[in-house]
């Protein structure tokens, strides 16, 4: 009798920790908005939509930031507990001139970090670049709701 009830409480321990584990706090599409003053923020940008999956693979993610940068192509998607982080990278670069030259950029990357409770999300963005990574860039503060499973 002992040993069923040891047993049963193993198995109830083993599922609960293995539940908590598994990614769906964070599977479904989400909107993010910024918050915080409005001077640092890309004016080209008022929200990103992201939606994450499970695959038997992994987690997979797909993202959207209005027209530029455009569709992001998801990477390094990671989800630690209530911890999610993962890499947006644009496929749209940009031009800058001086002095009538002309110089083309390839491409944004934005990379998110944040906390999920329920169905609220609180993350930082550092908006970097493909061709420099500043180390020392502010992240910018966002608030993402999910808006469906």
């Amino acid at each position: 009798m002992k040993w069923s009830r040891l047993a049963v409480v193993a198995f109830a321990l083993l599922t609960s920790s293995l539940s908590a584990q598994t990614p769906t706090n964070a599977i479904g599409t989400w909107k993010a908005v910024f918050t915080g003053p409005i001077g640092p923020r890309p004016k080209m940008v008022a929200e990103i939509t992201f939606t994450i999956q499970s695959t038997p693979a992994g987690l997979v993610g797909t993202a959207q930031a209005a027209s530029w940068p455009g569709e992001l192509e998801v990477s390094d998607l990671k989800l630690e507990g209530d911890r999610l982080s993962f890499t947006g990278t644009g496929k749209k670069g940009w031009s800058t001139g001086i002095g009538g030259v002309v110089t083309q950029h390839c491409c944004p990357k934005l990379k998110f970090a944040g906390t999920i409770k329920g169905d609220d999300m609180v993350l930082m963005l550092t908006w970097t670049s493909t061709e420099f990574d500043d180390p020392g860039k502010a992240p910018l503060p966002m608030e993402a709701k999910r808006i469906s499973k």
